[in-house]
Order: C-alpha cells, then structure tokens, then sequence
C-alpha cells in the first residue's frame, strides 16, 4: 500500500470518528494499522480499541510523511532492544535490519527475542562490518594472559613475597570491578527509566490509553530482565503526569 493510499484512507474515515466505525471501516482499520505499524491489530473487549488504532494510524502518517519501513525481523511481545552507547530504545515500532542484525552480532543468543527473523540471520550478521577498537572480550583475554606470565615471573624469581603481594592486589582489583559493575547496574537501571517514562509519555501524546500501554508492556524485557507490574503501574503514573503538565504549558 502506498503512502497516498493510506492517508486517503484516513482522511475519508475521519468524518465517521465520532459517530462510530462502521465494519467495513474496523476492516480497513486492521488493514491499515498492519500496513503503517507492521503489527497485526487484535481487537480488545474495550470499545475503544478501534479508535485507539485509527489515532495511532493517523498521528504516525501525518508525522512521518510515509509509510513504516518493513523490517524483516520482529521482536516477541514486549521485548525491546536497548542501545546504551546512543541512549535509544527499539520496539517493532522503530526496528530495521540494520538494527536487529547489529545487535545479533554483539548478542547472537539472543535470536530468541525475535518471533521473526529470516533464515539466513547468521550469514546476514557475519557481514556486518566488525568494529576496529578492541572488544570487552579480548581485553579481558589480555588481562588473563598478563596476570598469567606475570605469577610464572614471580615463581621463576622464587619471590613469595611478590607472588603474595601480587594475589592482594589481584584480589582488590577484583573487588574494585565488582563495584563499579554495581554502579554501572544502577546508572543503567535509572537510564532505563527514564528512557521508558519517555517512551510512554510519547505514547500517551499519541493517544494510546493507559489500558493499552498496560496490555503493549507487560511483559516488557530488556537484556533478560521483566518488568514488575508494580513498577509499570509507577512508570506509568508518572508519564500521565508530565502529560497533564505538558497540556498546560
């Protein structure tokens, strides 16, 4: 379907938003929403749902001048990719190749997320260009390899002191990294926050209910990790709440 198509489509069924869709409009309306969002529209015993679906079909084209890229990968129900060098967040919303085969690179266990992917996945991640700087693995290869030739010096050497000395610091250094991995996890969790309140204020704006964020994020996941209900319903709140701030500016 191409842009043109879809936009006329909406400005036609506009007119009918108040007084009600008719069935052949809830037709169109799940054919537009898999063409726009690459999502299949499954109706909820809300009366709303089919308006919720027209709003997000109609804010997503007016803004974006065309339609969604197809992507031959998509994620499973609620899990998103998380980029923290760039700070940016993926749902099927924003995915692309580029981006799900990037990721399959860096983690490719994690194939399991994808409810879609093609069959040639690992032939297509094998071509993604392989980054110059040296990865956390080798670095951490290189570490053990030091520390290795390092004791074999200290025995050679026959000096218990050092060797003694040596495993002190090795074991403070140890310590030290468990540390900073735990402040690295609460600096991210924060981020990860943040980042999700964002998402769903945007949502909010774009006029999907609360219900419908409830049902979309429930079983959000981010690098193995499932969101609370609780923590949902927190976030939640406090994304309606910058929403009526925003409103009376």
């Amino acid at each position: 379907m191409e842009y043109s198509d879809a936009i006329n489509m909406v400005e036609e069924m506009r007119a009918r938003f108040d007084a009600g869709f008719s069935s052949s409009d809830k037709r169109q309306i799940e054919e537009l929403y898999y063409e726009v969002s690459g999502k299949k529209f499954t109706p909820t015993n809300c009366n709303d749902c089919y308006r919720d679906a027209f709003i997000s079909i109609y804010n997503y084209l007016k803004t974006n001048k065309k339609m969604k890229e197809k992507c031959s990968y998509s994620l499973l129900g609620g899990v998103i990719i998380q980029d923290f060098e760039n700070s940016k967040i993926y749902t099927n919303d924003n995915l692309t190749d580029e981006v799900a085969e990037e990721y399959l690179k860096r983690f490719p266990a994690q194939i399991e997320m994808f409810g879609e992917h093609p069959d040639d996945w690992e032939e297509r991640i094998k071509d993604v260009e392989k980054e110059e700087t040296q990865t956390p693995i080798d670095k951490e290869d290189a570490e053990k390899e030091k520390v290795s030739t390092d004791k074999a010096t200290v025995e050679d050497k026959g000096t218990v002191e050092t060797e003694v000395m040596d495993k002190k610091v090795e074991a403070t250094n140890a310590e030290d990294s468990k540390t900073e991995a735990a402040i690295d996890k609460v600096v991210n969790e924060d981020k990860l926050k943040k980042e999700l309140i964002e998402e769903l204020v945007d949502r909010l704006e774009d006029g999907s209910t609360v219900k419908q964020l409830q049902d979309d994020y429930k079983d959000y996941v981010v690098q193995g990790v499932k969101i609370t209900q609780e923590n949902l319903d927190k976030y939640l709140e406090e994304a309606e709440d910058i929403v009526v701030e925003l409103q009376k500016k």
